[in-house]
């Protein structure tokens, strides 16, 4: 006999696991299951309470960490219990709920419920997830973040106050240029009047000098 067991995150809903353990596997096998659906890597400590309607913790079973070495004298009853105990053992209602803690410092915890028991297939190696919906959160935050932006003297800043010192630059209108260069053509007329009234003078007195030889 197989269940099939929804491993819910507790603080999202919306992701979920659905896993396929044999009736007579334990809850070690559980356990390492759980950690491998969810990519954890299974370096901390975990317990399984048995759970009422409500949610509300009962009966603790307790696993060991397979990634820690132990001594049998540091093992303790219920760790040993909760590696040997078979899920079947535990299993008391159609609905049977637990409730799944990893690493007591960050205190991961997942509900779990049967919601369906179906005849051992032969050919598949149990446990094995079946379904998987959502992205699992991370176990561990980043650590090498980038530290935030100076909130002083930043480029957009500094570019502002370029902008603001520049002054504008004056432009010509259409009227000025016409205006200007107008002025330019009297001072040439001028100019050049001077110009021509100054050769006759010198061109009449050649032709007196001329007349008196």
């Amino acid at each position: 006999m197989v269940y099939r067991f929804r491993v819910t995150y507790e603080d999202h809903e919306d992701v979920f696991r659905d896993i396929e353990i044999r009736s007579s596997q334990s809850f070690l096998e559980l356990h390492a299951a759980i950690q491998q659906a969810i990519s954890f890597d299974n370096s901390k400590s975990a317990s399984f309470y048995m759970s009422d309607d409500y949610w509300r913790k009962e009966e603790e079973i307790s696993v060991e960490n397979t990634n820690e070495k132990k001594t049998k004298k540091t093992k303790s009853k219920r760790e040993e219990s909760g590696n040997k105990k078979t899920i079947a053992d535990l299993v008391n209602d159609p609905h049977q709920k637990f409730i799944y803690v990893f690493d007591p410092e960050k205190e991961w915890t997942f509900l779990i419920e049967l919601i369906k028991i179906i005849p051992e297939n032969k050919t598949i190696s149990y446990p094995q997830c079946v379904k998987s919906s959502g992205t699992a959160p991370k176990q561990y935050k980043p650590t090498n973040l980038p530290p935030p932006p100076a909130e002083e003297d930043t480029v957009l800043p500094l570019m502002e106050k370029e902008i603001i010192i520049d002054a504008p630059e004056e432009k010509i209108s259409v009227d000025d240029v016409e205006e200007g260069a107008i002025l330019l053509d009297e001072e040439d007329v001028k100019t050049g009047e001077e110009g021509e009234g100054g050769a006759e003078d010198e061109a009449g007195e050649e032709s007196e000098e001329f007349d008196i030889d």
